[in-house]
C-alpha cells in the first residue's frame, strides 16, 4: 500500500458513503496486507527479486488517472504507472504494521 497510509487510513475509520464513523476498531496495517498477500505471495519474495507492472495493466491504470486523476482514490495508483521494484531487504516480522520504531 501507499506510504502515505502507514499510520492512519481515514478510510478505516469513517463510511466513505454516509460519513459515519465505524463501530469496530479497522485491523492493522499488516494484518490487512496479509489478507491480501497471503504467505503465498510473500513466500515468493527474495532480495533481488523485481516486482514488475505489464505494459498492459500500466496502461489500463494510466488511462484510468487521465480519466479520473482529480479523485483522490485513483492517485494511489500512481506509482503502479510503469513502475519496477527491487526488493533489497526484507523484514520478518512487524516491518508493514508502521511500528517498526
Amino acid at each position: 500500500t501507499h506510504p502515505a497510509f502507514y499510520e492512519r487510513d481515514e478510510r478505516q475509520f469513517t463510511c466513505n458513503v454516509c460519513k459515519s464513523p465505524f463501530s469496530v476498531e479497522p485491523p492493522s496495517r499488516a494484518e490487512m496486507m496479509a489478507q491480501f498477500t497471503g504467505p503465498e505471495l510473500a513466500g515468493l519474495l527474495d532480495v533481488g527479486c523485481l516486482i514488475v507492472t505489464e505494459p498492459k495493466t500500466s496502461e489500463y491504470m494510466a488511462t484510468i488517472l487521465r480519466h479520473n486523476g482529480h479523485l483522490p482514490q485513483v492517485q494511489d495508483v500512481r506509482h503502479w504507472v510503469e513502475s519496477v521494484y527491487l526488493i533489497t531487504a526484507i523484514e520478518k516480522h512487524g516491518a508493514s504494521d508502521g511500528e517498526d520504531g
